[in-house]
């Protein structure tokens, strides 16, 4: 998948109604900010979620992944982005505040 950054939550999300329920629950779950760190193995996430790896591969696919990895490592920067923007952004109040 060949996103910006800012927009893979909106592409998940754009893509959920064409998957099942379970397929459903589990992309919801791949958006939670800390659901998915970067040593967080496709197994754990599997018998977390009760469900197999295969299904985790697929739901991963069907969201416009190669596969669990790109989908794991794609969501990872997006979170550290956003949380070095929202960071950023607090600095500045903060020094405007000082003066």
């Amino acid at each position: 998948m060949s996103v910006e950054l800012n927009q893979i939550i909106p592409n998940i999300k754009m893509r959920l109604p064409s998957l099942t329920r379970t397929e459903q629950s589990i992309a919801e779950n791949f958006l939670q900010p800390h659901f998915l760190q970067k040593s967080t193995s496709i197994k754990e996430v599997a018998e977390r979620l009760g469900v197999s790896t295969a299904l985790i591969v697929k739901v991963s696919k069907k969201l416009g992944f190669s596969g669990f990895k790109q989908l794991k490592d794609a969501l990872n920067a997006h979170h550290a982005q956003s949380h070095t923007r929202r960071a950023s952004s607090f600095s500045r109040m903060i020094l405007a505040n000082r003066s």
